[in-house]
């Protein structure tokens, strides 16, 4: 038998989790409960993924360190042997990975027509501060619109003097993370 609890306006029985009354429309106020929300599930995924990646890499290609032609080292420094990764680089690595698929998943869920989305490239940042997306969409006539967003510091942009202030030079290629997180939507 499911709960159920009555309305304190016209004292109807309505289940457990209604927010509104069937009977005189009541809102019931929020639930003690807290709902999971959605930003902290998208940064899981993300980190999951960003570890897997990471995971199955180590396991392909061996642990090696990187250098230039020089012989220098630039992303990893070299231990007994061993490379690591600086942490700073580390952490921007995974910031980006997170802000595309979230942006991504955004993306699909603002767009009026998700099926019509189409992402034609992103570019983000060294320390993943400023994501940089050009898509396309179907407007609300059916014609096709390219957009583009601009992430900063988590707050998506849309006006060309964002794009033109923070785009231009930005190289790191997050197209693919992008699309995988507008299709995990």
């Amino acid at each position: 038998m499911a709960k159920e609890k009555k309305c304190p306006q016209c004292a109807e029985t309505v289940k457990a989790e209604a927010d509104v009354c069937r009977f005189c429309g009541y809102n019931f106020p929020p639930s003690e409960k807290p709902k999971p929300r959605r930003i902290l599930k998208i940064i899981g995924i993300g980190v999951l993924i960003i570890v897997g990646i990471d995971l199955i890499a180590a396991l392909t290609m061996g642990h090696h360190a990187g250098g230039n032609a020089m012989g220098n080292s630039s992303d990893t420094d070299i231990q007994d042997g061993t490379a690591q990764e600086d942490p700073k680089v580390k952490a921007g690595r995974d910031l980006r990975g997170v802000t595309a698929l979230a942006a991504g998943q955004a993306l699909v869920r603002n767009v009026r027509n998700p099926d019509s989305l189409t992402i034609e490239g992103a570019w983000a940042s060294d320390d993943g501060k400023t994501l940089c997306i050009r898509y396309r969409a179907q407007n609300g006539f059916g014609g096709m619109n390219r957009e583009t967003v601009v992430y900063h510091n988590d707050t998506p942009h849309q006006d060309g003097k964002s794009w033109n202030k923070y785009c231009p030079n930005l190289k790191l290629d997050m197209t693919s993370t992008v699309k995988l997180g507008a299709r995990l939507q």
